[in-house]
């Protein structure tokens, strides 16, 4: 039997929910974790085959929001399958979080050595946290607000220690 929608966004719920407790645990039980994520993975590919989009129209905020989460935390070696849902997010822009979006075009970039448009995301480099490349660091901001996503000096400082800004941003 398919699932109905209502049975998909309880899946969907659950398998956010269990990436989020492995991912707030401390310390971090890394191979639990890679191994959810694989899993997770599999279950979305095989409903946005079903589904398509996770859309906020059809499936909710909370649900769109959650699908989007486990495709963020595809594994690296999967990052065809994530280039195919972003690529599914651009063509329906009124229907995604233009922020989730933004998240996962700089994953993609950086999975792909690229550099990134909004800064969203940090590498561990000697130790310390850092921005990944960042592809116009003068037009970060500029690019984060487009998607509602806060100033690059702001979301610095949601780090615990905060991180240091790329030497060309002003």
């Amino acid at each position: 039997m398919k699932p109905t929608t209502h049975e998909t966004q309880e899946l969907i719920l659950q398998m956010r929910d269990i990436d989020q407790k492995l991912r707030s645990e401390s310390p971090i039980d890394w191979d639990k974790l890679t191994k959810i994520d694989a899993e997770n993975t599999t279950k979305i590919k095989g409903l946005i085959a079903k589904y398509s989009l996770i859309d906020v129209e059809r499936f909710g905020k909370e649900v769109s929001q959650a699908a989007w989460l486990i495709v963020q935390h595809a594994p690296r070696t999967e990052v065809d399958f994530m280039k195919s849902y972003l690529d599914i997010m651009r063509k329906n822009t009124s229907k995604v979080i233009m922020r989730n979006l933004a998240y996962l075009e700089d994953r993609v970039n950086m999975y792909t050595d690229l550099p990134q448009v909004y800064g969203t995301q940090v590498i561990s480099k000697d130790g310390k946290m850092e921005f990944y490349k960042i592809e116009d660091v003068s037009k970060v901001d500029e690019c984060r607000n487009e998607v509602g996503l806060n100033p690059l000096k702001e979301y610095a400082e949601k780090f615990t220690p905060p991180i240091d800004l790329p030497k060309d941003y002003r």
